[in-house]
């Protein structure tokens, strides 16, 4: 067996070792994300669905896989706080919860390793397809994750309301919030901010819009949904007692804490004094 047999023999069994190796990393990948997204979506498990996350992690929701000048930035506490009340909100008109995965793509590189998908969240006659960006790095417990980039596709509302983002939605998206503001119309303009996926902006604006004491329980559910989209745990919470002080049926999140007492904690400057 001359060097260059050597060699050729060498890199084959390279490549076996290889290939299994990262297929088992893949797999063990894919079930780590899978697994804890379903836990989270599907069935409301906050704790099964934070054991994917590092310490340090983060989610980017934006309009594209790279950075633009809407998104907003999820610190590992916001996700937690957030999604405690969003897997405990589930009102039964809604139906059960799905979660698709299609177009996987898994790299690795070492410890580090990243994988691209587009995910599919389904209820009642709703739909929303978004693409994203896993981020993982091998830890004494296995992968985890400490990025999570995510951005609209399509959305399916009612029964044929169809949405697909593309360069020209955006930008049909942002001219709406722009001619309602000309127009001065403060509740077109956090309509059109929701729509256009500017949740800062938005729920600035929910803030503004839905803070007198007159405003029904609907809108400000409204407020919590857009507060939960930007992050703020505290002012949906706040919101969704606000709500539920409205209307005492109503059904909140079951991770917000309330009694009819409770109601007196909520004063006229829109804090929460629990």
């Amino acid at each position: 067996m001359n060097v260059h047999q050597l060699t050729l023999t060498f890199c084959f069994f390279a490549f076996v070792v290889c290939t299994q190796v990262c297929g088992d990393d893949k797999e063990a990948i894919e079930k780590v994300v899978f697994d804890a997204q379903r836990a989270g979506v599907e069935r409301g498990d906050l704790q099964a669905y934070l054991a994917q996350w590092t310490k340090d992690a983060r989610i980017i929701a934006g309009r594209g896989p790279i950075k633009g000048e809407f998104e907003i930035t999820l610190d590992r506490q916001q996700i937690e706080d957030t999604r405690r009340l969003r897997f405990s909100w589930r009102p039964v008109e809604y139906g059960n919860w799905k979660l698709g995965f299609r177009d996987v793509q898994t790299t690795i590189t070492g410890d580090h390793a990243q994988m691209k998908l587009k995910s599919t969240v389904t209820v009642a006659y709703s739909r929303e397809t978004v693409g994203e960006i896993y981020k993982l790095r091998r830890t004494k417990d296995g992968w985890r994750v400490y990025e999570n980039r995510f951005w609209p596709i399509e959305t399916k509302q009612a029964i044929n309301r169809i949405t697909k983002y593309d360069a020209a939605t955006w930008k049909q998206l942002d001219a709406d919030v722009d001619r309602f503001k000309n127009e001065d119309k403060p509740l077109q303009v956090l309509g059109a901010l929701q729509a256009a996926y500017r949740w800062k902006e938005a729920h600035k604006q929910a803030k503004t819009v839905f803070s007198s004491p007159k405003i029904s329980a609907r809108e400000w559910l409204s407020r919590a949904g857009t507060a939960l989209q930007a992050g703020d745990a505290d002012d949906a919470i706040y919101s969704f007692k606000m709500a539920k002080k409205i209307e005492p049926q109503l059904e909140i999140p079951s991770a917000v804490k309330w009694h009819p007492q409770l109601c007196l904690a909520l004063n006229a400057r829109g804090r929460d004094l629990r």
